[in-house]
């Protein structure tokens, strides 16, 4: 059948084209492509978790928290162990300071599935320091740093946690270290 051929076509034109634009960063042409994509579908099925998960990613990434988290959560409702939206879920929680204990709990989940990943492990430490348990906050992001090397936002977030149980110069130390891998001088 042509008309089936042609939409599944579409589709996966689409599907790429987000996914290139997102590569690249320029989250608000991604945004639009997947969205196009999904209106095309019309309602989504299991399979189609990817496009709302990398649209629910493309509009965090355009400081449009309310309707990312829908998709994020409409991702995780069909993949509820993937350790990737488990983990960019939580950390946004962590961040915002929303939503903390939950956010602990997906993040355990993630950690548990993937437990030398240090990315996992920064958002483990940094719920750890929202929560102000800073002694727990350490240990997971001297952890997340040993997996992941030098990565300036665990840096930063290891030197809070350094700062806040009065380690002042080591806490001084990895906040430069941060600052110069950053680029932003």
């Amino acid at each position: 059948n042509m008309m089936a051929q042609d939409k599944a076509f579409r589709l996966n034109a689409l599907i790429t084209l987000g996914d290139i634009y997102r590569r690249h960063e320029d989250f608000s042409k991604a945004f639009k492509a997947y969205d196009q994509a999904l209106s095309d579908i019309g309602t989504p099925t299991a399979e189609h978790w990817p496009i709302i998960y990398a649209r629910g990613v493309s509009l965090e990434r355009m400081n449009n928290w309310a309707q990312a988290e829908k998709d994020l959560l409409q991702a995780l409702a069909f993949q509820p162990d993937n350790p990737n939206i488990l983990n960019f879920i939580g950390y946004n929680w962590v961040t915002q300071g929303v939503h903390l204990e939950k956010a602990l709990t997906f993040i355990q989940h993630a950690l548990a599935q993937r437990p030398n990943d240090g990315y996992i492990m920064d958002s483990y430490g940094w719920a750890y320091y929202q929560l102000g348990q800073y002694d727990k906050a350490v240990t997971w992001l001297e952890k997340s740093l040993q997996e992941s090397a030098d990565d300036s936002t665990i840096l930063d977030h290891l030197g809070d946690a350094y700062w806040q149980t009065g380690r002042y110069n080591e806490a001084r130390f990895k906040w430069q270290r941060a600052y110069s891998l950053s680029g932003d001088i």
